[in-house]
Parts: structure tokens; C-alpha cells; sequence
């Protein structure tokens, strides 16, 4: 993992109760997942993809599912902490209010969320750079925007991080309790 999002990690457990239950929302290709759960962490893993989750049962040795962020298939109150990191920055921004109401749902009181996106203006289908000819959708945020979104919904801002991730790419990390 990049350091950023090592550090970001190392956060998020922290902000946590030992052994918290989480859930890596968008888990991809379960990086994420194994890294949390060796953390300590007991870590249940969703995402949208099914070729992602393929890839996930590869790397994480823990409950894999497939789900819609913006309806996830989970019971309330379910988790301590939720992680999406790179993840939220695929839905379109008239979705992002739906998905924080989810993530503020699955979150037991005093629950901890850790959201990453990528710092910007605008959404629109972009190339990808993995060497294929493939397009994906991308929508960016200002700091102040996402923070507003987040705060909308009942969540408290706790912290937010800036960092750089590479040509073009600003990130900003978002920590959030459920009061």
C-alpha cells in the first residue's frame, strides 16, 4: 500500500475498539481487507465487482460479498468502523448523500468511518491507465464539499488529510464518528 494510505490505516485501527468489527466498502481487489485484518480487525469485505471479489478471496481470508454501496446488504448497527478508501469516488455525486445515509446506518454508535477521494471539481468518464482501452467513471471533490456531505448526513468530522498520489492525483482522507 501506498505510505499514505499505510498511515491512514494505522489511523483508522486506532480510532477503534480492539478487535472492532469493519467493513472495507468497495474492497476491490482486497488489498484493504488483508491489510486491516492484520491489523487486528475482524474485516468483512464488499464490493460491486465481481471480477474485484474474485481477486479478493485471493488476498483476504475473511467473509467476502457482493454489494451495492448504495444500498449495501447489511443489518444496522453492524460494524465499528467502516473503510473506503478509493472506492466512493466511482458513484455519481448525486449518489454520494445515499451512501454516506448507508454508512451512517451499518455504523454502531460511536462507529468510525475512514473515506478517501480524490480532490477535484466535476465527474465524468475518464481512460483508464492500465494499458487497455477502457473508460471509468470518476467524480472529485473539493475538501469543503466532501466534509459537507459527510456532516449532512449526522456524521462528525474528526480529521481530514491531503496527499499526494501520483501524476494528477490529489487525495484527501476523511475520518468521521457516528455520535
Amino acid at each position: 500500500m501506498p505510505a499514505a494510505v499505510e498511515a491512514a490505516a494505522e489511523k483508522f485501527v486506532k480510532l477503534l475498539r480492539p478487535g472492532g468489527k469493519v467493513l472495507d466498502l468497495g474492497c476491490g481487489h482486497g488489498r484493504d481487507a488483508a491489510s486491516l485484518a492484520a491489523r487486528g480487525v475482524v474485516v468483512t469485505a464488499v464490493d460491486l465487482s465481481a471480477g474485484m471479489l474474485v481477486q479478493a478471496v485471493e488476498r483476504f481470508d475473511g467473509p467476502v460479498s457482493q454489494g451495492d454501496m448504495r444500498r449495501l446488504p447489511v443489518r444496522s448497527a453492524a460494524f465499528d468502523g467502516v473503510w473506503s478508501n478509493a472506492a466512493m469516488l466511482h458513484l455519481a455525486k448525486r449518489d454520494l448523500r445515499g451512501t454516506l445515509t448507508e454508512v451512517h446506518r451499518v455504523l454502531r454508535d460511536r462507529g468510525v468511518a475512514f473515506v478517501s477521494f480524490q480532490v477535484g471539481e466535476g465527474e465524468a468518464w475518464e481512460p483508464v491507465s492500465y494499458g487497455v482501452s477502457l473508460r471509468r467513471f470518476f467524480a472529485r471533490y473539493s475538501v469543503g464539499e466532501f466534509a459537507r456531505g459527510v456532516e449532512s448526513v449526522g456524521l462528525s468530522v474528526l480529521g481530514m488529510e491531503e496527499s499526494e498520489g501520483g501524476p494528477l492525483r490529489h487525495w484527501a482522507h476523511v475520518y468521521a464518528r457516528k455520535e
